[in-house]
């Protein structure tokens, strides 16, 4: 444990190209800038890693003794938030290595950044949606009965879907919310679109949103399977699940 082993790709081929080693422990996650140049790691030994890829060079963020669970860099790659077992919420200013502990939290398991980098939001099994910005924490919540199930951020729009089966829409600049309801479904995934529109991924379907009325259509549905799906960048979609033999588009 506690070794990265990183590979290029050639010809169709892998090859290993470099190990970076510093972990007392296992790692238990791992994230990559949006340039390719940096890498956070994260681990039991309760170290978060920042590495320089091209040059090989590591900073050491925090070297404590909790388990640090999950690990992400925002979009702009000035930013490295983390959070451990605990549910201690802390982001780092990577340019100037500065640490800032935002605020205990039981039972986080969800972390994103904006894509400016400036906030950085968390939500836990309570069903709360935490908006954070430095030291100061901004109440905007999800309100969803139950734990949220995934968020997707997309400009000044953050979309949350609950286990309640509830889809929440929250404009971070105008506080406004709009809920979107699919009674007795399990979601799992939320993926905005252009056009004001967006796609859930449940249990067993597939269904194309839009947020101006609430309407939706069903792309796909087949009871006991899971659907797997990747919206493509001009929003055209291909969806397979288990038992079909060819994807539909």
């Amino acid at each position: 444990g506690g070794v990265v082993q990183l590979w290029k790709v050639s010809d169709r081929r892998l090859y290993a190209w470099k190990t970076l080693s510093g972990h007392r422990g296992r790692i238990l996650d791992m994230f990559a800038s949006a340039d390719g140049r940096y890498l956070a790691t994260a681990g039991d030994d309760g170290m978060v890693v920042l590495w320089d890829i091209l040059v090989g060079t590591k900073r050491v963020l925090v070297d404590g003794d909790v388990p640090i669970v999950e690990i992400r860099i925002d979009p702009t790659g000035r930013y490295v938030g983390a959070i451990d077992d605990r549910g201690t919420i802390r982001r780092w200013d990577v340019r100037n290595g500065g640490g800032d502990v935002l605020l205990g939290q039981s039972l986080v398991w969800g972390l994103r950044f904006t894509p400016d980098g400036q906030y950085l939001l968390t939500t836990d099994d309570g069903g709360e949606l935490r908006v954070w910005r430095s030291r100061s924490r901004e109440a905007i919540y999800s309100g969803h009965k139950e734990f949220v199930r995934d968020v997707a951020i997309d400009g000044p729009d953050v979309y949350t879907i609950g286990e309640d089966g509830t889809i929440r829409l929250l404009n971070s600049n105008t506080a406004d919310v709009r809920v979107f309801r699919e009674p007795g479904a399990i979601l799992d995934r939320i993926f905005p679109l252009r056009g004001l529109k967006f796609l859930t991924f449940g249990r067993r379907s597939v269904r194309l949103w839009d947020s101006s009325n609430g309407q939706h259509v069903t792309l796909f549905e087949k009871p006991g399977t899971q659907p797997l799906a990747v919206p493509s960048p001009n929003t055209q979609l291909v969806v397979g699940g288990p038992g079909e033999r060819q994807p539909r588009r």
